[in-house]
């Protein structure tokens, strides 16, 4: 069947076609593609999906490769959709804040094209030399400084989608206030490419801020309750704010024994400046010595670093959660978790978003069979504190295991009415997302 439909794949202009040792580069979590379609327009991608629903094909769409590892295992992979060769600016008017930009464009590429105009698209990804828009909408990730500038999704204006069909959909525009009633092309936001294949999204952006500022300090044991009750009182609201203890692997910045901290600013010099000084005396008042201070590239540098926790893999022998934290001291809950990790011979590192509540926990085993022993019983004493816990990455026989996404939540048979309606063949990543839908 697989022969047959590459043929017929082979004859759709401006796609490219690969199978065998080229296929095999693009990974689904611990499994290789045997073949891979890589569209040049969004006609060839839209074609290739036809001729793909018509041979019956499983199609995993691909973008940066940097978080293959979410959701549970595809249940099939006939064909993987890289996006790689869509990419760049479609559309861009720095007046009126308004871009559109292909989903293959990485999250590099697009800084740095819209710094050139003073602007910026304010979200974060792990290695955004490889994180595409694509994914980052298609995986719903959302980084440190969603409290302040908001979700990726929230500053989506339009998008373009190719659907299991062949058919094209599109949403939204270039206006910032376009929508009345519900945008149905935010269903694709946080979908896993499970409804269809995002090729072009259109944002509001944002001025990019005149200074930078990122301030780092290791936290004394028992300090960060007494500093949390001043950060609220700070006048120029920090962009970031995260306390992390362990991932030795990832950050340089020096480790008390209550972890580190690190508080990132963005403004005009002087409103840094000031909040600088109201940022040391709070730290100071709160029995937290020393601070470093990093500025400009090096604060770009500072939150990058944070960033890349959320996919800091080690080997086959670490699964990393993300848990919401309701109610309680932040460090609380991480104490308890990493005691939790500890009981079942797994090192423990974490990381918390003080601004949007929000915990980042790493397990790491020896090896990954002492991993694949042990974490099913840490999972499970993990979700009678967190019920909603989702894992980020896990060896692929435990995602096959576990509650991958949490509780089944109350929506899922409306859930599976969309995906019917969207793919009822269910060929778009199948198997991988809430309720292996």
């Amino acid at each position: 069947m697989l022969t047959d439909a590459l043929g017929a794949l082979r004859e759709i202009a401006d796609l490219e076609v690969l199978d065998g040792d080229r296929a095999g580069a693009y990974r689904i979590g611990e499994q290789r593609a045997r073949a891979a379609i890589r569209p040049r327009t969004h006609e060839a991608a839209a074609a290739a999906l036809r001729a793909g629903a018509a041979a019956g094909l499983a199609v995993v769409p691909y973008g940066g490769g940097t978080a293959q590892a979410l959701g549970h295992p595809p249940n099939r992979i006939d064909v993987v959709l890289s996006l790689e060769h869509l990419r760049g600016i479609h559309a861009y008017d720095p007046r009126d804040l308004t871009l559109s930009v292909e989903a293959g464009t990485t999250l590099a590429e697009l800084s740095e094209a819209l710094a050139r105009s003073g602007q910026h698209l304010p979200v974060d990804a792990p290695l955004p030399a490889r994180s595409t828009i694509g994914g980052l909408l298609a995986t719903g990730h959302s980084g440190w400084r969603t409290a302040l500038y908001s979700r990726p999704r929230d500053l989506l204006i339009g998008l373009h989608v190719a659907l299991a069909d062949g058919s094209r959909s599109f949403s939204g525009g270039m206006v910032v206030k376009n929508v009345t009633g519900y945008d149905l092309g935010k269903l694709h936001a946080g979908a896993l490419g499970t409804l269809g294949i995002i090729l072009r999204a259109n944002f509001k952006v944002f001025p990019l801020a005149p200074a930078r500022r990122c301030v780092c300090a290791p936290l004394p044991e028992g300090t960060l309750p007494a500093f949390l009750s001043r950060l609220d009182a700070l006048v120029l609201r920090p962009s970031a704010a995260v306390v992390s203890c362990g991932w030795s692997d990832v950050l340089a910045e020096e480790q008390g024994d209550g972890g580190r901290i690190a508080i990132a600013l963005e403004g005009a010099l002087g409103e840094i400046d000031r909040a600088t000084r109201e940022l040391r005396s709070a730290l100071g008042a709160a029995g937290i010595p020393s601070a470093t201070v990093a500025d400009g590239p090096r604060a770009d540098a500072a939150l990058a670093r944070l960033n890349d926790l959320w996919r800091a893999e080690i080997g086959g022998r670490s699964a990393a959660y993300r848990v919401r934290i309701d109610d309680g001291e932040p460090s609380e809950l991480a104490a308890r978790l990493e005691a939790l990790a500890h009981r079942e011979g797994l090192a423990s590192d974490w990381a918390v978003d003080l601004l949007e509540g929000t915990l980042l926990a790493r397990c790491t085993g020896a090896s990954s069979h002492a991993l694949r022993s042990a974490l099913p019983a840490w999972d499970a004493a993990l979700r009678e504190v967190a019920t909603d816990a989702r894992i980020l990455h896990a060896p692929e026989a435990l995602r096959r295991e576990l509650p991958v996404w949490g509780g089944e939540p109350s929506a899922l048979a409306r859930m599976r009415e969309i995906k019917r309606a969207y793919d009822p063949a269910g060929a778009l990543n199948p198997g991988r997302y809430v309720g292996k839908i």
